[in-house]
């Protein structure tokens, strides 16, 4: 990086000193070095804001028309016919600025994208967008295209020609008051490339959609895209674009000596004897060799003065200038100021004012009403005001990571619903203990089909048989485990299942759903929440609350001497809680000395966190990140 900002400044002073003077930056890896070369040359030349489009340089690097943004675009959304996209091109062309009928920052394209994101899938076809978002303009489009005999037939490319276009058209594509210069030479190869493939009927004959559209990205994906740019006086080239041209004032970049000459590479499917006997290119070292000295007797015969650089330093190893550089004059330069060099001295450079103000407006009733967060509005308060107030109040957050499978939300509702079933069937530790073997195999698996069935009906998942039936293997053989722990238990009966609450705290309303009540022999209550993850008691005890869900709890229930945490994890299963003496494994006796005690501290750290959270503290200490 130093060497192309050194390149930059360079070229940018020549050009102020010498205006008549051609001056040329050579970039062996033109693809790896030019947008980085690009960024020191606006910032030399001061084009980087306003002025962003009058830099002086012209670059000769060609690109494939089918990668370039608009193409890609209009390609992809013609795939959606035909294919399913990843999420990721998804939300790409959702956020396009190059469809009108998207808008990429309305408020219907966020709940679009947030939707899909829900639905965990990894990929996604236009029957997904049409049922994620069936009222918009996007969906009815698509609703009417689905429908349309003409994509079921076969036809010859012109035809499809004329329809892809008819297609974009409908989905405003391209908009033309997002374009630019680069845009509309794009836009005019893509209607050329359109009228060449019409040419190809006689050859193709009549084709379905998906094969002429592979063929139309075939052809998109070999053709460049060379910009037509102004003249200018500072050229950006490669080594062989450069070959013969005259300048000048040249410099070549990266001249190390393990990277010119190039290394060879010899073709592998034809014999290295015949390559180097018949002098093909790439064949051998000497070949190579030759090749880069007549490349290198060219720029001197053709420009007036050369500049070679290298980097003493390259990926963190010293390197050496390339023999065919040794009888240029060595200059030593100074390091070019890069980025963070800059930054560096303007922020030691200025005076920095610090104001902390971690102080949110308080909740107002009005706000009160829209909040909606449970027990993780405590939980976020406890570790990280900052993130409470930023998830909650301002109503941001992460969007769901796709997943292969089921979605971690889809599994743990399947889990939750097949143990209510469950203990819906058996009701108490006396049933579950006389029915065993291939009885309770059967109830497991009946319950778990059940509670896979119950899966919303809709998004990819919910339609992935294959998916349902690996995900019914592993819940029957989970919850079997569980149930034989279970099972070692003192006598018990389930009292309530996914029994809800709603009480306010401090004016914080909070509605929560407790996943178990179980009524032990002396009639005392145990809460159970079930975890597929890994847990442990640490977080409810101790000066902070961090897992402040278990004792809310304790509202819905009057009689409760113990709480736990029910980890149905593999090869791990227990209880991790609290309790007043129950003698349950992984439920230990409070710290405090009595169960009292313990219910009082709880209270009063729920308190103080429902108090903070209504008066807008906000701050960042304890905050990760």
């Amino acid at each position: 990086r130093s060497e192309l900002a050194s390149a930059a400044a360079w070229a940018a002073s020549h050009y102020r000193q010498n205006p008549n003077d051609n001056i040329a930056i050579v970039l062996p890896d033109m693809r790896g070095d030019k947008p980085v070369l690009e960024y020191y040359l606006r910032r030399e030349f001061n084009c980087l804001g306003k002025d962003y489009t009058s830099l002086p340089v012209n670059f000769s690097q060609s690109f494939r028309l089918g990668q370039t943004p608009l193409v890609q675009s209009a390609l992809d959304y013609l795939s959606l016919y035909c294919d399913a996209l990843p999420l990721d091109r998804i939300v790409t062309l959702l956020q396009s600025r190059f469809f009108g009928i998207c808008e990429p920052d309305s408020a219907d394209t966020s709940l679009l994208i947030e939707q899909l994101c829900s639905w965990g899938a990894t990929e996604y076809d236009s029957a997904s967008l049409r049922n994620a978002a069936p009222d918009t303009a996007l969906a009815g489009v698509l609703r009417e295209q689905a429908h349309a005999p003409q994509l079921k037939n076969n036809y010859h490319p012109s035809a499809w020609a004329q329809r892809w276009c008819e297609i974009l058209d409908e989905a405003l594509w391209p908009s033309g008051e997002s374009l630019d210069s680069l845009e509309y030479q794009q836009l005019q190869q893509w209607f050329e490339l359109l009228e060449r493939l019409a040419c190809a009927d006689e050859i193709c004959g009549k084709l379905p959609y998906r094969k002429a559209l592979a063929l139309l990205k075939r052809v998109a994906a070999q053709t460049d895209s060379q910009p037509q740019t102004p003249a200018a006086r500072v050229q950006v080239l490669g080594l062989l674009e450069a070959e013969g041209l005259q300048f000048e004032q040249i410099w070549l970049c990266s001249m190390q000596a393990d990277t010119w000459p190039p290394a060879a590479r010899s073709n592998p499917f034809i014999p290295l004897s015949l390559q180097r006997q018949l002098q093909m290119p790439h064949s051998s070292p000497a070949r190579e060799w030759e090749f880069a000295t007549q490349i290198m007797t060219r720029f001197m015969q053709s420009c007036a003065v050369v500049r070679a650089s290298y980097a003493q330093i390259s990926d963190g190893v010293p390197a050496q200038p390339s023999a065919l550089i040794d009888d240029f004059t060595e200059q030593v330069m100074a390091p070019a100021a890069l980025d963070e060099q800059a930054w560096a001295k303007a922020q030691a450079d200025c005076e920095m004012e610090m104001l902390e103000d971690w102080q949110a407006p308080a909740v107002d009733a009005a706000e009160r009403d829209t909040l909606r967060g449970g027990s993780r509005i405590l939980e976020l308060q406890s570790g990280c005001e900052r993130h409470a107030f930023v998830a909650y109040r301002l109503g941001l957050r992460a969007l769901d990571e796709p997943s292969a499978g089921l979605s971690p939300m889809a599994r743990g509702i399947i889990l939750h619903s097949a143990l209510y079933r469950i203990w819906g069937k058996l009701g108490d530790s006396v049933r579950l203990k006389a029915i065993r073997g291939q009885p309770l195999a059967e109830l497991i698996r009946d319950c778990v089909q059940a509670a896979i069935g119950d899966l919303p009906a809709q998004g990819p998942q919910a339609r992935a048989q294959r998916w349902k039936a690996i995900e019914q293997q592993r819940l029957e053989g989970l919850i079997g485990e569980w149930l034989e722990l279970e099972a070692r238990r003192e006598p018990f009966t389930v009292s309530a299942r996914e029994k809800n609450i709603a009480f306010e705290l401090e004016g914080l309303p909070l509605r929560l759903q407790i996943d178990r009540i179980d009524t032990l022999n002396d009639q005392r209550e145990f809460i159970i929440d079930y975890k597929s993850g890994k847990v442990n008691a640490s977080g409810l005890c101790g000066d902070v609350l961090k897992a402040p869900q278990l004792p809310l709890y304790l509202q819905g229930s009057s009689a409760a001497a113990g709480l736990a945490f029910a980890s149905l994890k593999p090869r791990d299963m227990k209880f991790a809680g609290v309790g007043d003496g129950l003698g349950i494994n992984g439920v230990s006796d409070p710290p405090t000395g009595s169960w009292q005690e313990q219910v009082s501290q709880w209270q009063q750290q729920l308190t103080v966190l429902a108090r903070s959270f209504m008066a807008g503290e906000a701050s960042a200490i304890g905050c990760d990140e």
